[in-house]
């Protein structure tokens, strides 16, 4: 059995020992990584009192959520007396499990449902809005949104972001 002796290791060996170390960390974190990620359905829920506005991904098992809306900056409508205000939001939809023909409607509409969205906060102030408060806000946009839909009709709004800036 041959010997380990520690005084002829080298700088250069102990350095490689490392990275070879730390490559083997990367990688496996990577695999692990993408296994647990492609393991989860995003669109699925477990518990359908769960609010994406509360940094969850998912919806009932009812329900799909409709995600393709980025983050929009809106102006609401301005008083007299008051500065600027943006508003930040970033919507999501709940409709019907398993209705791809609906989805289909909903991104060709998106254009549509974002114009929707801008108008609908653009012709409020902020006073207004905090006085409707979010539940009713959503609601009432709910309503104008599915003015517009044909096949079927959003179940919910949820915003990720609801941000008023000054």
């Amino acid at each position: 059995m041959k010997r380990f002796d520690i005084e002829k290791i080298t700088i250069n060996q102990i350095l490689t020992g490392i990275a070879i170390f730390l490559a083997f960390m990367i990688v496996l974190s990577t695999i692990l990584g993408l296994a647990k990620k492609n393991s989860k359905d995003p669109k699925l829920a477990k518990n359908p009192s769960i609010v994406i506005a509360q940094g969850q991904d998912t919806l009932s098992a009812e329900y799909y959520s409709f995600k393709n809306f980025e983050r929009m900056r809106i102006v609401p409508k301005e008083t007299k007396n008051s500065n600027p205000v943006t508003l930040i939001i970033t919507p999501c939809f709940a409709y019907t499990k398993d209705d791809k023909d609906f989805n289909e409607e909903l991104s060709r509409k998106s254009s549509i449902i974002k114009s929707s969205i801008i108008n609908y906060f653009s012709s409020k102030t902020v006073q207004e809005l905090n006085a409707l408060g979010e539940e009713n806000v959503k609601e009432q946009l709910k309503k104008q949104i599915n003015e517009n839909l044909v096949l079927n009709k959003i179940q919910g709004i949820y915003f990720s972001e609801y941000i008023f800036l000054q």
